[in-house]
């Protein structure tokens, strides 16, 4: 299954592929018990041809225009039943993992508050993310929250996501509230912008095709 999905994306037009794998790349996933020796082998037979496999490592791409970017690219996301890359919720995987010099972030999973149906992503991926604030962050995993949006690593940014990690509770609204009368009416701030973008095509029980692929520009 691998060897043809692989296949597939090896024949897509695109001048440059970057992939990463995802929970249920189950295959990709050498810490899983593999008893016979199976998946050893047919991880080994995959011909990645031009595809730029990313599993927690970073590659460089230039474009035909000459820009470059730093891509960095990570399957694991927060445990949810027995599959592949996941890790226990409260463990923090992220700290000083992506490097600095990162324009684009891949990762399976949401960062917390963000196209994660508010509860689902990572609260470790976020303080991450504003660790490295990166141009551009693609992920997945939850394919209900599909959508992109503009994020400013600012007071006002800092309040909402807290106000979502602590579940709401008027305290915190107020510090939103507050946070924005500061943006609007306050000196204003010289500040990184990221976009994040959830382009998950499928959904439902059977992960049927519901919605069309995404296009951004950096």
């Amino acid at each position: 299954m691998a060897s043809k999905s692989v296949s597939w994306l090896r024949n897509q037009s695109h001048g440059l592929k970057v992939v990463i794998a995802g929970n249920h790349g189950l295959l990709l996933d050498a810490s899983r018990p593999d008893l016979d020796g199976k998946a050893l082998v047919a991880r080994e037979q995959i011909d990645w041809g031009d595809i730029k496999y990313l599993q927690d490592t970073a590659t460089t791409v230039v474009c035909k225009n000459g820009r470059r970017f730093n891509i960095y690219g990570s399957p694991k996301s927060p445990r949810h039943g027995n599959w592949a890359f996941q890790y226990p919720r409260e463990d923090d995987v992220w700290s000083n993992s992506v490097p600095a010099a990162t324009d684009i972030l891949v990762t399976h999973g949401p960062p917390r508050a963000h196209l994660d149906l508010t509860t689902l992503g990572c609260q470790h991926l976020l303080r991450e993310l504003w660790r490295v604030r990166p141009s551009l962050h693609v992920f997945g995993h939850v394919h209900e929250d599909y959508g992109h949006e503009w994020v400013q690593f600012d007071t006002l940014q800092d309040a909402y996501e807290r106000a979502i990690l602590a579940r709401g509770g008027i305290w915190n609204l107020l510090v939103v509230v507050r946070a924005f009368l500061h943006s609007v009416f306050g000196h204003p701030q010289v500040i990184a912008t990221c976009q994040l973008v959830n382009p998950s095509m499928v959904g439902g029980l059977r992960d049927d095709v519901r919605r069309q692929p995404m296009e951004v520009y950096i």
